[in-house]
This record gives structure tokens, sequence and C-alpha cells, in this order.
């Protein structure tokens, strides 16, 4: 009896197993079919799926100055001893320090070994007249027609590389240091040169559709905004040069790129797609393990002889029920979101605004592996893409107000006043759609701002939002300060040679 009862109940287990796993085959069909749905719905409207097409292609008629933008970041040197040294430095709410004008600054050198030196340009000396034409060579590459590099995608694995970003960060960071060395030295030739230079590669450097190579190029402007503020603190400019730099600045664009940049984001994350549910395994070399995409039986036979690819076991078996049984969903559920995500940004684009893109991503469903690690980045990188065109129009409006300066010997009483002499309209402000906010203060000191993120006016309208500058991106406004008094400079300087002698030995 025992035995015969064991045995309808092993038939009984047998048969909810095979009922079960037919469930899940039929549900796995039906969003098969839902996201097959999906994809024609989305190719019907335009979506480009795969990766090719949205490639850029340089005209055989178009000299390309990727290779010379790629040699010269070689030949320069790394200035990893002096990232400490950074223009626009706060030394309170609404000012900062003008660098090229500290002497025999003090400051803390925190790459590799961490030492004190007692004056900075005491290390920058070295590292910027030697390489002045290697530096040239760099700004030069801009001249070209486009700046392409060419990119490497191959067919059966989303493997980007680009170790070129790494560099160009830095060759800002030294176009920056090189800039205020030249004012200090009173070249102001020369520090238009890097001026001009970085901003025009930022101009020609425009067209590799990656998010990440955007993110990076929003870095790179910002670290030449800042170089940009401290050389217009300088007193000898003329409105030739002025003019010219402000033209250069306008000319840059970051959204049209980032847009670029959102429609390979989708055309990559749909191929990562593809290969995961054609390999599980994918999900493990996609997150970083490298190598070829093991698969579950390899995965346990490394367990078994100690060998191939154990580590790799949990990944694997997380990628096997993902394709069994979430895939599809989290296919059609990236799909939809990301398409949300675009809507979004086409709303922004239109009114120019970040407010009105009224960004909604629904919460990513548990076991969405893939939607789990490409969406979250997207409204984070447009809030980065709107700072950065929200940065260029403070600095195209500070440009113009000190060409006013210059001619007028004074400061405008209304930003109305720079139309249409120093520019055809006042600069938006990306995150509420409106013009950026300026006041005059006494004597040439003036207010220059932009809301963030919170769209409330910190310094203007009462808001509850601080305007340290702290966080320019987010949730606090965005301020072109004025420089830092004496006062200021001198309590600095006090308090790092305190520093610097405590941490002596």
């Amino acid at each position: 009896m025992l035995k015969r009862n064991t045995k309808y109940l092993l038939v009984a287990l047998a048969g909810l197993v095979v009922l079960g796993c037919m469930g899940l085959l039929l549900a796995n069909l039906r969003a098969k079919g839902m996201m097959e749905e999906s994809q024609k719905k989305y190719a019907a409207m335009g979506v480009e799926f795969a990766i090719g097409p949205l490639v850029p292609k340089v005209d055989p008629s178009q000299s390309n100055g990727a290779q010379q933008m790629l040699d010269a970041l070689a030949l320069l040197p790394r200035a990893d001893r002096l990232m400490t040294v950074d223009a626009m430095n706060y030394a309170g709410p609404g000012r900062a320090f003008v660098f090229s004008q500290l002497t025999n600054w003090p400051v803390e050198l925190r790459s590799g070994k961490r030492r004190w030196v007692s004056n900075v340009w005491d290390e920058i000396e070295p590292l910027i007249d030697p390489n002045r034409d290697d530096i040239r060579i760099l700004w030069e590459a801009a001249t070209n027609g486009v700046i392409v590099p060419e990119l490497a995608i191959e067919k059966n694995h989303v493997n980007l590389k680009l170790p070129h970003l790494t560099s160009l960060r830095y060759a800002f960071r030294l176009a920056q240091i090189a800039a205020l060395y030249d004012l200090r030295e009173g070249h102001r030739e020369d520090a238009l040169e890097h001026l001009l230079g970085a901003t025009r590669l930022l101009v020609k450097y425009d067209s590799e559709p990656f998010l990440v190579s955007q993110l990076v190029r929003n870095g790179c402007a910002e670290i030449l905004s800042k170089a940009i503020w401290d050389a217009l603190q300088y007193p000898g400019w003329t409105d030739a040069e002025l003019d010219e730099l402000q033209l250069a600045v306008a000319s840059v664009k970051f959204v049209e790129p980032s847009v670029v940049a959102m429609h390979m984001e989708r055309a990559l994350g749909f191929k990562v797609w593809q290969l995961s549910v054609a390999q599980p395994g994918y999900l493990a070399i996609y997150s970083g393990s490298g190598g070829t995409p093991p698969t579950l039986l390899s995965a346990i036979a490394g367990i078994l002889d100690g060998s191939g690819n154990a580590g790799n076991l949990p990944e694997v078996m997380m990628g096997s029920v993902w394709g069994v049984s979430d895939a599809y969903y989290d296919g059609r559920f990236f799909l939809d979101s990301f398409q949300s995500n675009v809507v979004a940004i086409q709303r922004a684009v239109v009114s120019r605004s970040m407010m009105a893109a009224k960004f909604h991503t629904p919460a990513i469903p548990k076991g969405y592996i893939l939607s789990a690690m490409m969406l979250p980045s997207l409204e984070k990188m447009w809030l980065k893409t709107v700072a950065a065109e929200t940065r260029k129009s403070l600095v195209v409006m500070a440009v113009a107000i000190k060409r006013y300066q210059l001619k007028y010997g004074k400061i405008p009483k209304e930003s109305v006043e720079l139309v249409p002499e120093f520019l055809t309209e006042i600069p938006v402000d990306w995150f509420d759609g409106k013009a950026v906010r300026y006041a005059p203060e006494v004597g040439h000191d003036f207010r220059l701002w932009a809301v963030g993120r919170d769209g409330i006016d910190g310094i203007d309208g009462g808001g509850v939002s601080v305007a340290t500058n702290k966080s320019p991106m987010f949730d606090q406004d965005m301020i072109w300060p004025m420089p830092a008094t004496a006062d200021e400079v001198g309590k600095k300087r006090e308090a790092l040679e305190r520093e610097r002698a405590a941490a002596m030995p």
C-alpha cells in the first residue's frame, strides 16, 4: 500500500512539474509574442535597433583629426599630481578664488604619495613649458573637418573599448592648468590659444555616439568653463579676443550629441538582450567577466575539475533562469521604458527645459536584469547634459557682460542691454526654459545664475534652494561666482599653511 501511494505521489509530482513547465513555456511564448509586437511597433516609428547604422561615417572628402588627437593625447604628460589644482574653487557662497592671481600658493598634491608644496606654481612650470608643442598638436586636431575615432564593435559581443576618454579628460585638465599658468605669466595670447583650442576640440569631438563618451565630454566642458571664468578676471582682453571666444563656446553642442547617444544606448541594450537570450552566460561576460560567454554546463564542469568558468556559475544560473522566465518581459519593459524616456527628452529639447521632460520611469520589477542594468542612468545622464548646456549659457552670458564692460566701462543694468550688440538672445537656463538670471550689484560685481533640478530660484525667488553651487546640476542653483575678496584669499592661505605645517614631519 505504501509503495503504491508513493508511486501515485511521484506520478502526481511529475505531472505537476510537467504542467509547471508547460505553463512556463506558454507564458514565455506569450511574452515572446508581445516582445515581437513591441519591436514591430517601434520599428514602424523609425526606431533603429541595429548598432551599425548609428556608428558615424566619415565622408571621404572630410579630413578626420581623430588619429592626430589620439597621437597627441599619447604624447601629453599625465597631470595626476596636479588634480587638486582647479580653477573656480569656492571661497564661500557666490565667490571663488582667481587661481591665476594667487602667488606662492600652498597645496597638497594627492596623487600617489601625498605631499604638501609651498608653491604650486613650481610644480606647474615644468609640466607646461616643455610640452607646449605637444599641447598645440592636440588643438590643431580640431582644425580638421571632423574628429571621429574608429570604433571596434564586434558582431557577437558588445565590447566598447574607448581608452582615449581618460586621456581626453587629462588633456582638458592640462589645458586648464596651462591657461592659468600663462595668465599668471602675462601671456594672454597663449592662454587664449589653450581656451580656444580646447573649445574647438569639444565642438569637433561630438560624434562619438555613446553615453559614456558624452558624459566625459560634458566633464571636459566643465573643466574648461572654470578656466574661462578665471580668464575673464584678467584685465587685458580685447573685444575681438572675447568675441572669438564667445562664438567658439556658443557653437559647442551638448543636447544633440546626447540624443544620438541615447539612440545608440537603446541599440546597445537591445543587442545585449539578443545575445543574452541566445547565450544566458552572456550576462556574466557583459557585467565584466570577459572571455567567452560561459554556459551552465561549462560552469559546473569548472567546479568539478577546478578549471574553466566556475567563478561564473552564479551569473550563468541567474542568466539561465532569466532566459526562461523574465527575458521577454524584461526586453519589452526595457523598450517601453526607454521610449518613454526618449519622448520625455523630445519634450525637453523642444521647450529647452528640463522641467518639461517630466521623466517617469516605473519601478523596475525584480528579476528584470537588463532593465536594471540599462535604465537607471538615463535620467541622470540627461540631467548632466542639461547642466552642460546651462553652464554653456552662463559662460556665453559672462563673456558678453565682460565685452559690455570693456566698451562702456560699466556692467549692464539689465540683461536685455546685451542684445543685439553682444548677444542675439539671452542664453537659456535649460533647467526651466527661462533666460539665465542676471542682476547687477555694487561696482562691477553682478549676480549670474540658473536654477537647479528642483526649479526653485534660491537667490531671487525666495525659495529654499541653497545657492552654494556645491551640487550645481541637481537641487541647488548653478552660480557664476564673483572673485573672492582679499580677506577671503588671506584666510584661505592661512588655513592652508596651518594644514601644511600640521602635516610636516
